[in-house]
C-alpha cells in the first residue's frame, strides 16, 4: 500500500463526524398584485418593493394599483407544513 494510502487512512480514523441541521429562514412571502383596470395576478417575494420590482407586467405596461398580502393557510397549517418540511429535510 502506497504511503499516501495510510496517511489518508489514518487521517480518517481520527476525524470526527457532527450533525447539524440547517434551518431555512428564506422562505418568500405570497403577495397578490392588482393591476389599476382590476386583474389580480400572484406573486412571490420577501418585501412588497421587491414583488412591484419583479412584476412582469411592467414590460408590456401594465400599471399596478396595490400590492397586498395573501395568507394560503392558517397560522397553524402553515405552523404544521413547517414542521413536516423540517422533518421530511432531516430523512
Amino acid at each position: 500500500m502506497p504511503t499516501y494510502s495510510r496517511k489518508l487512512l489514518t487521517m480518517l480514523d481520527k476525524v470526527t463526524f457532527m450533525w447539524y441541521i440547517i434551518t431555512m429562514n428564506n422562505e418568500k412571502k405570497h403577495w397578490t398584485i392588482v393591476t389599476v383596470k382590476g386583474t389580480r395576478w400572484a406573486a412571490q417575494g420577501n418585501d412588497e418593493q421587491t414583488v412591484r420590482d419583479n412584476f412582469f407586467g411592467g414590460c408590456f405596461g401594465i400599471k399596478i394599483a396595490e400590492v397586498l398580502p395573501v395568507r394560503l393557510f392558517t397560522f397553524e397549517e402553515e405552523q404544521q407544513l413547517r414542521r413536516e418540511k423540517l422533518e421530511h429535510s432531516c430523512r
